[in-house]
Parts: C-alpha cells; sequence; structure tokens
C-alpha cells in the first residue's frame, strides 16, 4: 500500500456512518485518552526503561513538544513521520505527536535492514524519520543517508540518542523545547488535529516470507480493536504493567498490547530494549 497526502478514508460513507450510529465509532484521537490519564493521575508512572520512568505528564508534555517541533519543520496533516527504533520511550512519544498534528505515524522495526528501509520509506512517502547513529551492529543514520537520493519525498531526518551534543535536528531537542508554549499568536495544536475516521498510523509486517507491507489504520480502528475488543477480552486494566517483550517497531503485537494499549487506559508499559532473562528483576 503507498500511503498518500490526499489519502482517502478507509471505509465507505455508507460504513462510516453506520459505525458512528451504532457506538462502535466516536471523536476521540488516540491522543485524547493519553491526554485524559494524565489529568487523571499526571505522576503516575507511564513507561519504565531500563534508566528511566516517565510519568503521564512527561509523556504528554514530550509528545507536545515535538509535536511542535515538527510543526517548525513543516510537517502537518497527511505528512507521513517514520520511526526506527528499539523498545524505546520515543516510538509511543513520536506517535503521539503525530497524532496532535494529523500526521501519519510509521513505526519501523529495528531488525530491518536497508533493503526494507529502501522499500518501506518508500511505499509510504515518509517526509521525515526518526533514527538513530546505531543500533548494535547497524548504522541506520548512515543507510538513510546513503538513500537519500532514492527518497524524494523524505525532508528531515531527525536523529535519537546521538551521543555528544544532540544538536537541534535531534528527538531530545524537539522533546525538551517549551519555548513555543509562549509565543504570541501560535495557534494551539488543536488546530492541527485529524479526523478520527482518517487514515492515521501504519502497522508494519514483519517481512519473513518477503518484504514487508503496510497496513494503514484510523484512530477509530485501533480504538476498537484496544480499547472495545482486548482490554474487554484479557481483562486489562489500569492498574496492571505490561512488559513490552517483542520488538515493538513494527507497531503490532510488540507494540499495540503492552505499550499503546497501556497508556490509552492509564497503565504501565515497561520497555524491554534486549532480553536477558536473568535481569528480568531489574526493569
Amino acid at each position: 500500500m503507498r500511503i498518500r497526502h490526499d489519502q482517502p478514508a478507509l471505509h465507505s460513507d455508507e460504513q462510516i456512518s453506520a459505525f458512528h450510529a451504532d457506538g462502535r465509532w466516536g471523536r476521540r484521537l488516540l491522543v485524547d485518552h493519553l491526554d485524559a490519564r494524565a489529568g487523571e493521575t499526571p505522576h503516575k508512572i507511564a513507561i519504565v526503561e531500563a534508566h528511566r520512568r516517565l510519568s503521564y505528564r512527561d509523556v504528554v508534555r514530550m509528545s507536545e513538544n515535538v509535536a511542535a517541533g515538527l510543526i517548525d519543520l513543516g510537517v502537518g496533516r497527511g505528512d507521513v513521520v517514520a520511526i526506527q527504533a528499539a523498545n524505546w520511550a520515543e516510538l509511543p512519544i513520536v506517535h503521539f505527536a503525530t497524532n496532535r498534528i494529523g500526521a501519519i505515524f510509521v513505526p519501523l522495526s529495528e531488525g530491518f535492514r536497508e533493503r526494507e528501509l529502501r522499500h518501506l520509506l518508500r511505499q509510504s512517502r515518509a517526509n521525515v524519520i526518526f533514527c538513530t547513529e546505531a543500533l548494535r551492529d547497524f548504522h541506520p543514520r548512515e543507510v538513510i543517508d546513503k538513500l537519500r537520493g532514492e527518497l524524494p519525498d523524505l525532508r528531515h531526518v531527525i536523529t535519537m540518542r546521538a551521543d555528544g551534543d544532540p544538536g537541534p535536528a535531534a528527538f531530545e531537542h524537539l522533546a525538551a523545547s517549551d519555548g513555543w508554549r509562549d509565543e504570541a499568536g501560535r495557534p494551539p495544536l488543536a488546530n492541527r488535529r485529524a479526523d478520527a475516521d482518517a487514515p492515521s498510523h501504519v502497522m508494519v509486517s514483519s517481512g519473513t516470507t518477503g518484504l514487508p507491507r503496510c497496513s494503514l489504520y484510523s484512530d477509530n480502528n485501533t480504538i476498537v480493536k484496544l480499547l472495545q475488543q482486548y482490554v474487554r477480552a484479557a481483562g486489562v486494566s489500569s492498574a496492571d504493567v505490561a512488559a513490552a517483550i517483542a520488538p515493538a517497531g513494527t507497531g503490532a503485537t510488540g507494540y499495540n498490547y503492552p505499550i499503546l494499549t497501556m497508556l490509552l487506559l492509564g497503565g504501565t508499559s515497561a520497555l524491554l530494549e534486549h532480553w536477558n532473562g536473568n535481569r528480568l528483576d531489574q526493569v
């Protein structure tokens, strides 16, 4: 599936009307659920990593800052924002940032290499990618720089977790930059929102039997799947802590259930970057 900036609705007008009429679909975005949880329990731990813990207030603030930074880069509704990361907090933070401005979120597995990256970035027509200098023995930034001539839609490469001063074109800089909040006359982030029925994010297959494929979702698709079906079937609640032990980058099993669901619900997600059964007590 090739993602276009003018991507049409994923369902017919008749289907959309029926989904709203029977109450399955609503008007809330994914980020509305996160913001509601942050309003209820701002200091509750939302994300646990090996060396840091982020509260709901932290996740909201960082995602708002990244959203504002993307706007300053000219990114807006319908633009495609990809990210290649391990099981890091950057994944959901960038997801919620794109959700605030109507951009389309494309997570990429940390296991993807040049062949898969070329295919997926071209297929999605990604305008932005968040990546790191090194993921174990792989160097994503180096590969992206090599592919730039084959990616005419790619406008910005934003680094993550770089050694030394990250500079302005870095996730850390965007996530910490609060100055936009005081700019007079700046339209609020709420003006950038897309409709909950519109395409908003991609889940990517693992590509175990060929090149990975993109499946496009709206927020309503995902809210039904996670909050109306999975949560009820699994009996998950905001009191639970979910361990994200599978690779989260493809956005499917390793991300949707242990990370995204917990943040929409008000629970806690513990992100395990590297599997080591002897160190689980340290997470």
